[in-house]
């Protein structure tokens, strides 16, 4: 019985998978812009986060951390620098 159900949730999965990869083909040079710019995004939150998480193993032995969210990953790899500096001013004030 489980095995029959798994069955059928995997020939879903699978149609909704070619679903997918056919739009994508038909749209083809429509999606490329959009995927570009949240590839982009992506990337960015990504760095983002990485810089969080190493500040985050540098800084735990004097006890200070800072929150790692989509916003605060996305601020750091967006703003860069400046907004990682922004980010400890807030939680300096804030703490």
């Amino acid at each position: 019985m489980i095995e029959e159900v798994a069955t059928v949730y995997q020939l879903l999965i699978l149609a909704a998978v070619m679903l997918v990869g056919l739009f994508i083909i038909y749209t083809g040079k429509n999606l490329y812009k959009p995927l570009e710019i949240i590839t982009k995004i992506f990337v960015q939150v990504a760095i983002g986060a990485v810089c969080i998480i190493l500040f985050n193993t540098i800084a735990s032995p004097i006890d200070f951390k800072l929150a790692l969210n989509p916003v605060t990953a996305a601020i750091t790899g967006y703003l860069g620098v400046p907004g990682f500096i922004a980010l400890l001013v807030i939680r300096l004030v804030i703490a």
